[in-house]
């Protein structure tokens, strides 16, 4: 566990933050598509093959890769979070993503 004081609006706010989930959001970082696009060359790995190995259409992640479709949801989300390109998470059962 962490303990945060600051200020807020002139009042002293201390916040408690599980130090795990800090840690993850402090060391994830987000990559850009010409990161992407340079990890694949350096490894030698297509981007079609890597599409193919992974269950997604090699057109749609070129287009994720080279920003022509928005991320949203659906398959571009899932592909944009494996690759890197986006902070998220994938969902595999939308009857319990969404726990009340």
């Amino acid at each position: 566990m962490c303990i945060i004081i600051g200020s807020y609006g002139g009042a002293l706010v201390e916040k408690n933050y599980d130090t795990k989930r800090l840690l993850q959001a402090v060391n994830s970082s987000v990559r850009t598509s010409k990161e992407v696009k340079d990890e694949f060359r350096k490894k030698g790995i297509s981007i079609s093959g890597w599409a193919v190995a992974n269950g997604y259409p090699p057109n749609l992640v070129y287009e994720v890769i080279n920003e022509r479709r928005n991320p949203t949801r659906g398959m571009t989300h899932q592909i944009a979070v494996r690759l890197g390109l986006k902070d998220g998470e994938i969902v595999q059962d939308l009857a319990t993503a969404i726990n009340a």
